[in-house]
């Protein structure tokens, strides 16, 4: 199974029968917040170079805050965070958010679009 990051190790261990109803959810979640999520809340202004990358990266980690709230908050069944994923996917690539993250090279949904399938096929949603 693949490994999302050190925090997700306990949902490695056991394999796949582990995970059911809210262990898939929380196993997805995780991969969200370790990915891409808490990389983008965690950026430092001080690491961007112009007052304008400030200015974008502090619109963007309002509007991560206000997408991981929604994420977390909503009681989400895993296969509705399937979806949510996809429209953020689709968001992305549509939508200023997407080239503002792609402007400071802060993660994305997209960028990651391959691992969380596969972790979805692992999971069995």
């Amino acid at each position: 199974m693949m490994e999302i990051c050190p925090r997700d190790r306990e949902y490695n261990q056991g394999g796949v029968a582990m995970h059911r109803g809210e262990e898939k959810r929380d196993a997805l979640l995780e991969f969200i917040d370790c990915k891409i999520l808490d990389p983008i809340l965690e950026a430092k202004p001080e690491f961007y170079s112009t007052e304008r990358e400030r200015r974008s990266l502090i619109k963007v980690k309002k509007q991560i805050a206000q997408e991981k709230e929604s994420f977390h908050s909503n009681q989400l069944t895993s296969q509705q965070i399937y979806k949510k994923y996809f429209r953020q996917v689709f968001n992305e690539s549509h939508y200023s958010l997407g080239r503002e993250l792609e402007d400071l090279e802060l993660p994305r949904f997209l960028e990651v679009k391959e691992q969380f399938i596969q972790y979805c096929k692992e999971l069995d949603i």
